[in-house]
């Protein structure tokens, strides 16, 4: 097997960035070149769709500190040869800055905009009789215009992308709506979004704890719980925890906890392992630790 050193190959991008800029240790993400690193890593995988080795490259990659336009720009400029290579896989697609260190949950909205916005732009056009309208064009005839043509009127509404974000209104009527710029705008719709999730986590949780009939209690554990433990605490959660009708009261009285140790999984582990080390040998692994 030939190893490659990764202080030296131009193919492992982090190196590269610290080679291409020696006079700092800070390395930058969304930068020009970034569609010279993708390009490589289609080279290595080999150009026949069909036949190259399934590879990963590309995400929303920049080295900005927050959700501005260089950190929209510095994205599209990995995530367009992304598109270009047809990568099969992209980590970190959504809601980077500072070159991973941080998650934002604008910069996460701002990037499924561009997402969405270069998935339409790379859907192959579709050419046939309904596209090319032939029949718009004798039924408007000449001089005569197609907006309220029968084609236009079956198409209109769903024939054109239409924004998560952006805003399209006109500086006037953008004023009246507030004058909110994209991270603002990205700011409510994580806002909206957070309290249709943590609402749905409530549900869940409410109808789990009624199959098992919790009465002892409720423990939340995970990931996710911890670090969206303000939302968890603002009633979203218990609002939808325990609407359930008439047994709405046996879930009011139920109590509910966010675990916050980290290692919750990998202690239980270890206690059920040792349950059942004990069961089968007859003797606590505790206990024969403890033993002089």
């Amino acid at each position: 097997m030939v190893q490659i050193d990764a202080t030296e190959t131009r193919f492992t991008q982090r190196h590269e960035r610290v080679l291409l800029d020696p006079g700092t240790p800070v390395s930058g993400l969304g930068i020009a070149h970034d569609l010279t690193w993708v390009a490589d890593s289609l080279q290595i995988a080999g150009h026949d769709f069909v036949e190259r080795l399934p590879f990963r490259t590309g995400g929303g990659l920049n080295s900005s500190q927050t959700a501005d336009a260089q950190a929209a720009y510095e994205s599209l400029m990995t995530l367009l040869p992304t598109f270009l290579a047809g990568t099969n896989f992209v980590m970190h697609a959504a809601g980077w800055l500072e070159g991973g260190l941080v998650s934002c949950y604008e910069k996460f909205i701002i990037d499924i905009e561009l997402l969405r916005m270069l998935r339409v732009e790379f859907t192959p056009l579709e050419i046939d009789e309904a596209s090319l309208a032939f029949g718009a064009h004798e039924e408007v005839g000449h001089g005569g215009h197609f907006l309220g043509a029968a084609h236009t009127m079956d198409r209109f509404r769903d024939c054109f992308y239409r924004p998560l974000l952006s805003s399209t209104s006109n500086y006037e009527r953008w004023l009246k709506q507030g004058g909110k710029d994209a991270t603002a705008r990205a700011s409510e719709i994580c806002a909206k979004t957070l309290d249709m999730v943590v609402g749905a986590y409530g549900s869940e949780a409410g109808n789990l704890a009624l199959k098992v009939l919790a009465t002892g209690g409720v423990y939340v554990g995970g990931g996710i719980a911890p670090k969206i433990l303000k939302k968890l605490e603002d009633g979203t959660f218990m609002k939808a925890f325990t609407d359930k009708g008439r047994l709405s009261q046996l879930l009011i009285n139920m109590p509910v906890r966010i675990i916050l140790e980290s290692r919750a999984a990998q202690i239980g582990a270890a206690a059920y392992a040792e349950a059942r080390a004990a069961e089968i040998s007859g003797v606590s692994a505790r206990a024969a630790s403890m033993k002089v």
